[in-house]
């Protein structure tokens, strides 16, 4: 799914830009995913502290528009990959 959104992403006339230089961003979201789902913790161990993660984003002064692309590409990843919109028993 990750890898689909990256692709997305980096060919979106609005988020293209933003993506263009992070051919390794697919890798880090899935743990980041994984991770917050309750998954192991390889994104903190590999990327460290979560606050960073929050100052690498600050600065980049992302739009609502940008915001609500994300959204609509990522779900749209995630429907592609047959990704379960809901855990049996959720």
């Amino acid at each position: 799914m990750t890898k689909t959104f990256l692709f997305k992403a980096q060919a979106d006339d609005l988020l293209g830009a933003m993506f263009a230089a992070l051919d390794d961003h697919a890798g880090h979201t899935a743990d980041w995913f994984g991770m917050t789902f309750g998954g192991p913790d390889d994104y903190l161990r590999e990327r460290g502290d979560l606050r960073l993660l929050l100052r690498q984003y600050v600065g980049l002064r992302i739009t609502e528009e940008q915001r609500g692309r994300w959204i609509r590409l990522m779900t749209e990843s995630a429907r592609e990959t047959d990704l379960p919109e809901a855990m049996p028993g959720d």
